[in-house]
């Protein structure tokens, strides 16, 4: 009975885990500063552009989120990059298995883990919920003694997002921030790095290995989002993403998983609007 129902699990999530890249690891924190620098550089020209004033919150925000995206994206294609120039040839001439006959765009479904299955709507959406309704307000519990005002504090990033931005600005605004950041974040996040710092822990005790960096990952996932009261609930939010890319081997899952997220929260939000 518990050995079908085993059978029954890894038939639903792919029957394989996410295999670790040998690569990468270096790259994504270099695309992750250069995408800092491209926002802020955006930022500073475009208050020139319009005569020296400040840009107003909505076209800052946007400019940030492009500038970051330009930084991870162009990290996970130049890791792939940087890799297949620097694989051994084979001594007998032949060409490369990763060369560029397989498919540029093969490599990059293989080494991320870009794919989807119908099962991966259902479960997504069901991760997305338990973490924004039960996870993270557990997670985030501890932090009640010392933080007045804790859950309503933890809406202000999204309230003062979305401040004054009503009509097409909020769709657009709603647009990057449940569809571009979750494209993007998974990507990098989990297609990644997370299968980078697989590739460094390979050798470590079997547990450890995928553990290891499933909390680094998780806590990186956090510390990027820059809102230290929300930091337990999306670090904790990251685990279940990291853990449904290595259980499932895909990316799939843990993109419906954060559109949902995303989402939920601001549909919350545009009841306002």
């Amino acid at each position: 009975m518990v050995l079908r129902l085993h059978e029954r699990i890894d038939e639903v999530f792919g029957n394989r885990v996410a295999p670790p890249n040998p690569f990468g690891m270096g790259i994504a924190l270099v695309g992750l500063v250069t995408g800092w620098l491209i926002a802020s550089l955006g930022i500073a020209v475009g208050g020139h552009v319009v005569a020296g004033h400040h840009l107003d919150r909505f076209a800052q925000d946007l400019i940030a989120l492009a500038g970051l995206w330009m930084g991870l994206v162009g990290a996970v294609l130049s890791a792939r990059a940087v890799f297949a120039t620097h694989l051994p040839r084979p001594s007998d001439g032949t060409r490369r298995p990763d060369a560029a006959s397989d498919g540029y765009l093969r490599q990059l479904r293989r080494d991320f883990g870009i794919a989807m299955r119908p099962i991966d709507l259902p479960l997504g959406i069901l991760a997305g919920l338990f973490s924004q309704y039960l996870l993270a307000p557990v997670v985030e519990a501890p932090l009640v003694p010392f933080v007045h005002h804790l859950y309503q504090r933890l809406n202000d990033p999204a309230t003062s997002l979305t401040r004054g931005i009503h009509g097409i600005d909020f769709v657009v605004l709603a647009l990057f921030t449940c569809i571009g950041s979750p494209i993007v974040e998974e990507l990098y996040f989990r297609g990644l790095v997370f299968r980078s710092l697989l590739g460094l822990t390979r050798s470590w005790e079997r547990h450890v290995r995928v553990l290891g960096p499933v909390l680094l990952s998780a806590a990186l996932f956090g510390i990027v989002h820059f809102q230290p009261i929300e930091l337990p609930g999306l670090a904790a939010f990251g685990v279940v993403l990291a853990l449904l890319a290595y259980r499932t081997g895909r990316l799939g899952p843990g993109l419906i998983a954060h559109i949902t997220f995303n989402a939920s929260t601001v549909i919350a939000l545009s009841r306002t609007h």
